[in-house]
């Protein structure tokens, strides 16, 4: 199933196609992750699963299109690279995208249950 910049302007506004376009894959993977083998299979399924991507890319937007890169560093240097990792471990980043995706899938039996 397609979901389009023009799905995420019906449910948020405007966005820039390019934008759009560079945070879609990141939005899917973390759809299908949280789904696990579930798919849309009914008309109310694929609409949770386009507001679910688009859930994912507005809060993508938040973080300023990262896709996540960079998130839970907690130094950064260039000259002779180096990165630290954040004390906590966690993503914050990651926290909010899947639970962006997570409120517009719940109840609509899509979210992996742990059984397959």
């Amino acid at each position: 199933m397609e979901v389009t910049a023009d799905d995420y302007r019906a449910f948020y506004g405007e966005i820039a196609e390019e934008d759009f376009s560079s945070a879609l894959p990141v939005a899917e993977a973390e759809v299908r992750d949280l789904a696990g083998f579930n798919r849309p299979r009914t008309p109310l399924q694929e609409d949770a699963w386009k507001r679910a991507v688009c859930a994912v890319v507005r809060a993508d937007r938040s973080y300023g299109f990262s896709h996540g890169t960079g998130d839970g560093l907690a130094g950064f240097t260039i000259g002779k690279f180096s990165a630290t990792a954040g004390g906590s471990g966690a993503s914050s980043w990651k926290s909010d995208v899947q639970a962006a995706a997570r409120r517009e899938l719940v109840g609509s039996g899509l979210l992996y249950a742990g059984l397959a």
